[in-house]
């Protein structure tokens, strides 16, 4: 289903974290996921352009940095509401895929919502590939 091996690593690995009951630790895994997951997307030069025009959509001031990230979420047909609730749920993910947490009740994770952005990774992964395959269609 999903192409992008290292992103199917990485929800595995939640997987087996929620399985075990350390939904943190599943959270966190999910979160790496999807920064994975939009970062490759964005570095492939491939995309016909796409690439090019979200390398412009681009604010010089750091407050409006979410503001970017969703207006660029939101080019690519990504659920808004659904983006929101996930980065509320998840950890911060730097560049080298280290979680820092900003969320004072990062310990009252429930397995629903590991559910909900477990789904909502795996959804965003299948519209960007099917966005991929409608402008190769072009």
């Amino acid at each position: 289903m999903i192409e992008n091996n290292k992103v199917k690593n990485f929800l595995y690995n939640a997987r087996n974290h929620c399985i075990k009951g350390d939904f943190k630790g599943a959270i966190e895994q999910i979160a790496i996921s999807f920064k994975v997951m939009i970062g490759d997307y964005k570095s492939d030069e491939k995309r016909f352009g796409v690439h090019s025009f979200l390398s412009k959509m681009f604010f010089q001031d750091k407050e409006l940095e979410d503001v970017q990230q969703l207006l660029k979420l939101i080019f690519l047909n990504v659920d808004s509401r659904k983006y929101l609730k996930f980065n509320f749920l998840t950890p911060f993910v730097t560049e080298n895929e280290m979680v820092s947490w900003y969320r004072p009740n990062q310990n009252l994770i429930t397995k629903e919502q590991v559910d909900f952005c477990f789904n909502f990774v795996i959804e965003t992964a299948l519209n960007l590939q099917e966005f991929d395959s409608d402008i190769q269609d072009l």
